[in-house]
């Protein structure tokens, strides 16, 4: 199980390589996803990979590292067409379903 402190260095980390690598045309929630999967290997998270939602429109989601418990600690990603958000949540991903 990850730490909050390996959690928070892997949004970060995230959140960085979003900035370098997104392309304008492409919307976010598809590198978003692929971040979290290489966030998992990199630091070593032991997670059971990565889900998540989106709305009925495809605009804007949420997608998040299954840690085997709704509650359990998780870095957390929300995405809009041309935008992400990543956050490492203490309490889970079930305040957002």
């Amino acid at each position: 199980m990850a730490t909050g402190d390996q959690l928070q260095k892997a949004a970060r980390w995230c959140a960085a390589e979003f900035k370098k690598r997104h392309k304008k045309n492409e919307h976010a929630s598809f590198l978003a996803s692929k971040l979290l999967e290489e966030a998992s290997t990199r630091f070593e998270l032991g997670d059971f990979g990565v889900e998540g939602w989106a709305t009925s429109d495809g605009r804007t989601g949420v997608s998040y590292l299954n840690f085997g418990d709704t509650y359990a600690a998780s870095l957390i990603v929300r995405t809009t067409a041309q935008q992400a958000s990543f956050r490492y949540s203490p309490g889970g991903w079930g305040g957002y379903a």
